[in-house]
C-alpha cells in the first residue's frame, strides 16, 4: 500500500500499525496539506457482511459530534479493500504507559469518566458493543487546561482503539 493514492488524494505514506481486522497508515491529504490515518480492511479480511458493517460504522460515526470520538473524514473502497479516513491521533500506548508508571487515582478516574461518557454518548445514538482495551489505547500530552486526560474512541465498532491524551500540568 505504501506509495498508494486512495480516492486520488491521500497518499499512503507508511504503515502504523496492525489489528485484527486490518492496518493504519500514516497518509498525506495534499488538498488540505494535512496528515491523516487510514484505517484499511484489505480484501482477505472482506466478506460480504463486513463490507455492509464497514459502510455503516462510517455512516454513523460520520453523524457523531462528540470531543472523545474521533471524526471520520471520508471512506471508500480500493482494489477490494474497504477504508476510512481519519485524523492523526499521536501518542504513546496506554498498555506500555501502565505497565511503566504509575498513574494517579484521580488520572484514571479521570479516563475512566471520559471514557463512560464517551460510551454514554455512542450508545445513545446507535447499539454498540464491545469491550476496551489499552493494548489499542494512546496516552499523549496536551495543552489544553481542565482535566488531566483527553479521550477519543478510534473505532466503535469493536470499542476497542481508544486513545487517551495527558494534558500538561500547569
Amino acid at each position: 500500500m505504501i506509495g498508494t493514492k486512495l480516492l486520488n488524494r491521500y497518499e499512503i505514506v507508511r504503515e502504523l500499525g496492525r489489528g485484527g481486522m486490518g492496518v493504519v497508515y500514516l497518509a498525506r491529504d495534499p488538498v488540505l496539506d494535512r496528515e491523516v490515518a487510514v484505517k484499511v480492511v484489505t480484501p482477505e479480511q472482506v466478506s460480504t457482511e463486513s463490507v455492509e458493517r464497514f459502510r455503516r460504522e462510517a455512516r454513523v460515526v460520520a453523524r457523531m459530534d462528540h470531543p472523545s470520538i474521533v471524526t471520520v473524514y471520508d471512506s471508500g473502497e480500493q482494489e477490494g479493500a474497504l477504508f476510512f479516513i481519519m485524523p492523526l491521533v499521536e501518542g504513546t500506548n496506554l498498555r506500555s504507559v501502565l505497565k511503566s508508571q504509575t498513574l494517579r487515582l484521580g488520572e484514571l478516574v479521570d479516563i475512566a469518566i471520559q471514557i463512560a461518557d464517551a460510551l454514554e454518548y455512542s450508545h445513545s445514538r446507535v447499539l454498540c458493543t464491545g469491550t476496551s482495551s489499552r493494548k489499542t489505547s494512546w496516552l499523549r500530552e496536551r495543552k489544553e487546561k481542565g482535566s488531566a486526560f483527553a479521550l477519543q474512541i478510534l473505532d466503535l465498532r469493536w470499542l476497542r482503539l481508544m486513545t487517551v491524551s495527558r494534558k500538561q500540568q500547569p
